[in-house]
């Protein structure tokens, strides 16, 4: 951590313009937060890879485990969708589906963009249970 924000000091100290009107310590502050804010959004990423990886590798290794068909996931998937409720699901068409963008679905409801965020966690994790639930009546190794 102290590597980085000498790093991140050192970038400000070559990147400060004292003729934008700026305060020294307010850019130097703001530049420490965004590389630790960097750092920390780099490791949930390469966090939350690594744990697919490892979730595919179990399958992989369990007694006859082999990754479920595209059938198979496509019809799983179809069944959990079918599960939400019509907001959700068309929340979720219109982010996946259509390649909306949270912004412009939030204009489109009606709501601001991070609302649309909080909904779509929240129907992610919703989406995650009943895909379990589901597959665990299954012989699919998820």
């Amino acid at each position: 951590m102290v590597a980085e924000t000498t790093a991140a000091a050192l970038q400000a100290m070559r990147d400060f313009d004292p003729t934008r009107g700026v305060p020294w310590e307010a850019f130097l502050r703001l530049r420490i937060i965004r590389s630790a804010l960097a750092r920390h959004r780099r490791e949930w990423t390469f966090a939350i890879h690594r744990v697919s990886i490892n979730a595919w590798d179990e399958c992989k290794m369990t007694e006859g485990g082999s990754l479920p068909s595209r059938e198979a996931t496509h019809k799983l998937l179809q069944d959990a969708l079918g599960r939400l409720s019509a907001a959700d699901a068309r929340l979720i068409e219109g982010l996946f589906w259509e390649g909306k963008t949270e912004a412009g679905l939030g204009e489109d409801l009606g709501i601001s963009q991070q609302a649309v965020s909080k909904r779509k966690r929240s129907i992610l994790k919703t989406l995650k249970r009943v895909v379990e639930m589901i597959a665990k009546g299954s012989d699919l190794c998820l």
